[in-house]
């Protein structure tokens, strides 16, 4: 072991070693399950019985991804395979890499009186599953621990990490470091993390440009990779500010936004500046004539009976207007008579009215125009907007062999609007129902396009599959057929070569049009049992996001 300081840290991803040229996977379910055949005979005609379960045979050419999260206090920490061939057989074992025990001081420059420096350490590293990073995160101790430590930190080898320390003490900035894959060498690797012992002592005044101090006001650093600093309010009386920079940082903008009670003004970032002491940040004025008002937005919701409209209370309205000189952004909650009021400044807002989860309104997301009051009788008349009832996805679920699958799940997950021109997200889900008699099940979500996940229950023998990039909005009856069945026997084990229990075991199927912030589809996961191992139904087949659909009938 050495010790050794470090400046920086960021992430590759983990390696995972395939022990033998079969896998086996975590479901949903009891891993103890009786198994529903011995012989093929047993089978219904053309399957054959494998590890217990009715499949089909043949080679499976279905390809997955695997993500590996053991159990807390194991030692080990979570991993993934970017690809894993089905072909290989139905039954595989992985056997994970042993991390690496990062372990040392937190410390400043010739500080020669602070032991260790307590706070958060947060590394994270590139995956190997495209849309999955590695995020590890410990506890910098206040002292040390009882083998003469101040950290522990347990990484997978072979990986660029970007580590953030977030000091305990409100005075000292967060710092990050860069940790090479070549500092990750042995088992144990003892690295001090030295911090900069100076700052940069940033302060000043927000006022207005006739001199008016602007209290409560959130400032922000924005550093120059782009990421938010620290965070301080003004004070009410003078609008100072005070935060702390490391003293590297040769230049810094800050963001300036409206405080909560008080004068409205666009959010202002300043041009990058030098870090000092007596800085006067000046928000620009408001255009001529312009002048803050009472909006007010009537939200109404559609009667579940189809007896008309009614007010829609406790409801959380969003807006952000993007103004000259800036954007803004308002928040409130309607009252028992639907009508939610904010202060604004006049011009084109984008908003998001959200009902509760589990209500079966959905939620409206749109462009508004708050011009202010009315020139003639100087009130500002409210704005109208009306929640419609959820859009339905509804059908049925079939086996291979066209028999209704009448026990499992469906899943449905909001895919993130294409283009990130909106300021607003529409709540994501996930919503789930169980399938019913006949196969039959039906979900209302905000209109959108979804990925539906279908989980058979493990007894029914049917596979899970994903049905990607579902429009909601067209209110269609679907026919979902799923694949012949297959299995995935995953054996998991640690570097020891010895059987793990309770590792979670994630499959995802890679999508080409996915947006990079999507991630993979998820296909199914499970639990390893004691010893070591689960059978996890899969499709059998090259492609598990093609289900069979229909549009039968406009859904009423």
């Amino acid at each position: 072991m050495r010790r050794a300081p470090i400046r920086s840290l960021t992430g590759l991803a983990a390696v995972v070693v395939l022990a033998t040229a079969a896998l086996t996977a975590c479901y949903e379910a009891e891993t103890d399950d009786a198994p529903a055949c011995t012989t093929d005979a047993q089978c219904p005609s053309e399957r054959q019985c494998t590890f217990g379960h009715c499949v089909a045979p043949g080679v499976n050419q279905l390809q997955v991804q695997v993500r590996l999260s053991p159990p807390a206090g194991s030692g080990l920490v979570q991993q993934q395979v970017p690809s894993l061939d089905l072909s290989q057989g139905p039954s595989v074992t992985i056997k994970l890499l042993e991390p690496v025990r990062l372990r040392g001081l937190v410390r400043f420059e010739n500080d020669a009186f602070t032991v260790n420096v307590p706070g958060e350490l947060d590394a994270r590293a590139l995956g190997d599953i495209p849309g999955l990073d590695y995020r590890f995160t410990s506890r910098s101790h206040d002292g040390l621990n009882t083998d003469g430590f101040g950290y522990e930190l347990l990484l997978l080898p072979a990986r660029r990490y970007e580590v953030t320390f977030r000091p305990d003490w409100k005075d000292t900035p967060s710092h990050t470091f860069i940790l090479e894959p070549s500092q990750l060498v042995e088992s144990e690797e003892v690295v001090d993390l030295v911090l900069p012992r100076e700052v940069a002592t940033v302060d000043g005044f927000v006022r207005f440009s006739d001199y008016k101090a602007v209290g409560g006001a959130r400032v922000t650093a924005i550093m120059p990779d782009g990421k938010p600093g620290p965070t301080v309010t003004t004070e009410s009386q003078y609008g100072r500010f005070e935060m702390t920079l490391p003293k590297h940082v040769a230049e810094v903008r800050l963001k300036v936004q409206a405080p909560a009670e008080g004068p409205l003004f666009p959010d202002y970032t300043t041009e990058p500046l030098a870090p000092k002491k007596g800085l006067d940040v000046t928000v620009p004025s408001l255009p001529a004539g312009t002048a803050e008002f009472p909006a007010t937005l009537s939200v109404q919701r559609t009667a579940v009976d189809g007896g008309g409209l009614e007010p829609m209370p406790e409801t959380s309205v969003t807006c952000v207007g993007t103004l000259e000189g800036g954007s803004l952004r308002r928040s409130a909650t309607t009252n028992a008579q639907g009508l939610a009021t904010f202060t604004a400044l006049p011009g084109g807002y984008e908003c998001l009215v959200s009902p509760t989860p589990g209500l079966p309104w959905s939620s409206w997301h749109g462009k508004l125009n708050l011009a202010g009051a009315d020139k003639e009788s100087g009130l500002v008349a409210p704005i109208s907007v009306i929640l419609p009832l959820r859009a339905p996805i509804a059908g049925l679920v079939r086996d291979a062999d066209g028999a209704p699958v009448e026990t499992g799940l469906v899943v449905a997950t909001r895919r993130s609007d294409k283009g990130g021109a909106s300021a607003l997200a529409i709540p994501s889900g996930p919503y789930q129902t169980t399938l019913g008699p006949g196969g039959a099940f039906e979900l209302r979500v905000d209109p959108g396009r979804y990925d539906l996940r279908v989980t058979p229950d493990p007894a029914t023998g049917a596979p899970p599959l994903t049905v990607h990039d579902h429009d909601a909005t067209a209110g269609a009856t679907l026919d979902i057929a799923l694949p012949e069945p297959s299995l995935s026997r995953l054996t998991i084990v640690g570097p020891d070569g010895a059987a793990l229990p309770n590792v979670t075991v994630e499959l995802f199927v890679a999508v080409p049009d996915r947006e990079p912030g999507d991630g993979p589809l998820l296909l199914t996961k499970g639990t390893t049992g004691a010893e070591g191992f689960i059978d996890l139904p899969v499709p059998f087949s090259p492609d598990p996001i093609g289900a069979t659909l229909s549009a039968e009938s406009a859904w009423q």
